[in-house]
Formats: C-alpha cells, sequence, structure tokens
C-alpha cells in the first residue's frame, strides 16, 4: 500500500544492455513525502554472458519517507554503511548488504545524493607544465641503444635482463597498511594515464614495447576511443622529478573473453608507439612459465598510487608497497560469496589492514626468486591487481589476475611481427 499511495507504478524493463542487466524505474509522487527520491531495480538477462547477482539501487537527492525503507527493508538487509565521500561525478553513496541469501541473493541496496557545492571533489583541478632540460637529458639516456634491441629480442632474451632492481632498493618509510617506495626501486611500475595526465591505473613494463595491465582499467575509454598515455619513471605525481617520460600507445590487446560484469580475464596488453631500454630508471618484470611453482612462505609485493585507506578521497601522491602472502584457493572461496578461477590469485592476510585499493588496479603483484647458485634475486609478475572487496577488510583478500595462466596468451600477442 505505501508504494501504491506514494510512488508511481513500474516503467516496463529497459533492453537487456551489455552487461547483461536490464532496469526499471518507479518515481515519487507525492514531493511531501519521500521528495525526489526513487526505486531503481536490476535484473540480470540473457546475451550468452554470466551475470551478476541481482541489486536493487534506491536513488534520489533525498527519501524522507523512511517509514518504507524501514519496514521492508530492515528484516532481509544489515545497517547502512556511513556515506562515501563524494566521488568524480559530485556523488554520494551508502550502501547496505543483504543478511538473508535466500531471500535477496547477496544483493544489497545503494543510495545516492548529490553533494553538497562547497565539497572539494565537485571543483576543477588545474595543472602548471613546465619544461625541464634534465627531463630531456634523461629522455635521451632512457631511449638509447633500444630501437636494435627491441627489434631482435626474444623471450629468452629477457629472461637475462628482466627482474632486477636497482641496488638500495630496500624499502624505505601506507597502498593500505604499507610504505613509500624509494623512488625508481621498481622500474618496470608504469602508470596509465588520460590525455589530461591525470591518474587512471597502474601497469607492468614486461617487454620493449608492452605493458601487461587490468582490462577493466580500459575498456570504456577504448570504446570511447579516448586517448591514454603510458608513464614511466614516475614517482612522486605531484612533483616533476625529471625521471618522467610520457610514452604514446600504438593499440590495446584486451583478453578477447574479458567479461566486465564477472571480472573474467581481467587483463590487457598496451603496445607502445617505441620501445623501452634497461637503464637505472626502466627495467623489464620477469614473466612466470606456466608451469612455476610459488614457493611457501615467500610475502611478494603489490605496488601502486592507489588509495591509502577506503574512505580517502584520491590516491596516494607517491608510490607505495606492501608486502603480502598468496593465499591458497580454497581458503580465498571461503572468504567471499562469488566463484574464484584457477585464473585468479588471492593475497593479504586474514586480519586485513594491509591490501590493494581503488587506484591500483592493473599494478602487479610480485614475488621474487632467489637463484642459489647465482645469489641473486629476480621478481616475477604473478599477479595483476583486479578487484576485491573494500580495502585491506578483515577475513577478505585481494583478488589478482594469475598471470602464469595467460602466458601463451601473452606470447602470441607480443610474437606478432609489427
Amino acid at each position: 500500500n505505501m508504494f501504491c499511495n506514494y510512488y508511481t507504478n513500474w516503467t516496463p524493463w529497459n533492453k537487456c544492455n551489455k552487461h547483461c542487466m536490464q532496469t526499471r524505474k518507479r518515481k515519487c509522487k507525492d514531493k511531501k513525502v519521500c521528495g525526489k527520491a526513487r526505486f531503481k531495480e536490476k535484473r540480470t538477462c540473457q546475451r550468452g554472458k554470466k551475470c551478476p547477482n541481482h541489486v536493487l539501487k534506491i536513488m534520489g537527492s533525498s527519501i524522507r519517507n523512511r517509514r518504507i525503507e524501514d519496514r521492508l527493508y530492515d528484516i532481509f538487509y544489515k545497517p547502512w554503511t556511513e556515506w562515501y565521500p563524494c566521488n568524480r561525478k559530485c556523488v554520494r553513496r551508502r550502501r547496505r548488504r543483504c543478511k538473508r541469501l535466500n531471500i535477496c541473493a547477496g544483493g544489497y541496496l545503494e543510495e545516492q545524493r548529490p553533494c553538497s557545492k562547497t565539497e572539494n571533489a565537485c571543483k576543477k583541478v588545474y595543472t602548471l607544465v613546465t619544461k625541464s632540460n634534465n627531463r630531456k637529458a634523461n629522455r635521451k639516456m632512457i631511449t638509447q641503444n633500444v630501437v636494435d634491441f627491441s627489434a631482435n629480442f626474444t623471450f629468452d632474451g629477457l629472461k637475462n635482463v628482466c627482474g632486477a632492481r636497482p641496488p638500495g632498493s630496500a624499502r624505505s618509510i601506507r597502498i593500505v597498511g604499507g610504505r613509500e617506495s624509494k623512488p625508481n626501486s621498481w622500474p618496470w611500475q608504469v602508470e596509465i594515464v588520460t590525455k589530461q595526465k591525470k591518474h587512471l591505473c597502474g601497469g607492468t613494463l614486461i617487454a620493449p614495447r608492452w605493458v601487461i595491465t587490468a582490462a577493466h582499467c580500459l575498456m570504456k575509454r577504448v570504446l570511447k576511443g579516448a586517448k591514454m598515455l603510458v608513464r614511466l619513471g614516475e614517482h612522486n605525481k605531484k612533483v616533476s622529478e625529471g625521471t618522467e617520460n610520457d610514452i604514446a600507445i600504438k593499440k590495446f590487446h584486451l583478453h578477447e573473453k574479458f567479461d566486465y560484469s564477472a571480472v573474467r580475464n581481467d587483463i590487457a596488453l598496451i603496445e607502445l608507439k617505441k620501445p623501452i631500454g634497461v637503464t637505472n630508471i626502466t627495467g623489464y618484470a620477469c614473466l612466470p612459465s606456466r608451469k612455476q611453482r610459488r614457493r611457501k612462505n615467500i610475502l611478494c609485493s603489490t605496488i601502486g598510487w592507489g588509495r591509502t585507506n577506503i574512505t580517502n578521497r584520491r590516491g596516494s601522491k607517491v608510490l607505495r608497497e606492501v608486502e603480502i602472502p598468496i593465499v591458497k584457493r580454497k581458503k580465498c572461496k571461503k572468504a567471499f560469496n562469488f566463484k574464484i578461477t584457477k585464473f585468479q590469485i588471492c593475497a593479504g592476510y586474514r586480519h586485513g589492514g594491509k591490501d590493494a585499493c581503488v587506484g591500483d588496479s592493473g599494478g602487479p603483484l610480485m614475488c621474487p626468486e632467489l637463484n642459489s647458485s647465482t645469489q641473486t634475486t629476480k621478481w616475477y609478475i604473478t599477479g595483476v591487481t583486479s578487484y576485491g572487496e573494500g580495502c585491506g577488510q578483515k577475513n577478505k583478500f585481494g583478488i589478482y589476475v594469475n598471470v602464469a595462466r595467460y602466458i601463451s596468451w601473452i606470447k602470441s600477442k607480443i610474437s606478432k611481427k609489427p
């Protein structure tokens, strides 16, 4: 009766979209009672893809009639979270998750409202760009003698030069629960930026012209034809340090079976317009073999410019790292209500506190391998940061793409002659 008295009837279900979702709405009829509130219901639909659980959103600038929410949802859903910080679209959100799986199938309610006009997230940011002679000199140093190597490199040849970190790369003095990296101590770490030089995601240099990242970072912008750049030698995003080098992109290679809605095969390669060589600033991460075994009790490192806390509005201005263990798949499956496949890796601590976060997507999970004969350590890109629930939450882990499972795909792309 409350729905009928205060809200319109449901609109017809709209067409099934590319994410296998349909929506319908009902709006408030009496603004004195429920303001501009509206209910938006989503359901999965058939387009040949696997679709996520049912989700119901409550949207609007205000929902004054709290009796509707209280009576209909308190039985089935947990309490509301705090309002999340204002996002780039000047909208704040909060959620309440399902507590009766047999009724609401693990879905959630989401309420959103516009930010106030005074909140900083709605203000435009302008950046002053200056030229530097040192920057030009460093670019020349970075690219010297690279073209010949790029034209003739082999995967066996890469094994001889990959995975080496500069001397003195030990950690300095939060990525969540982590610490600031020493400048250029992860020479394969790259930043993917927009044409306006705004941070999008991380990535990893694995060959002279090739960067590996997460497909979900690129898909929407690739479909729109938006321009992006790959930045090498970055450490502090707010300071021009003379080591930065922006490289144009020749082509994007998203995995052919990437599923955005289910986050499956979340891997992509970026082909650069010009080759990058090994210097004291740049280098290549080693690729694992398909059958490479991960040693027990080894801590791996995840790296990025993401948020140091889920409540922070912006990511870190400096590159950060955190050491975390890889978790057995059986243990990881118990932590989530959705399927974890052999093409994914879980990493982190059950007690939480250390994890990748928003903005770290696409960056690497690097694991060390000690060569006992030479007593040298090589670093392998074991995972690509994909997604998770929150950041550093207790009883949750970060989910990464299992790179070893995609070696054949990676080699098939890189081995093609331009």
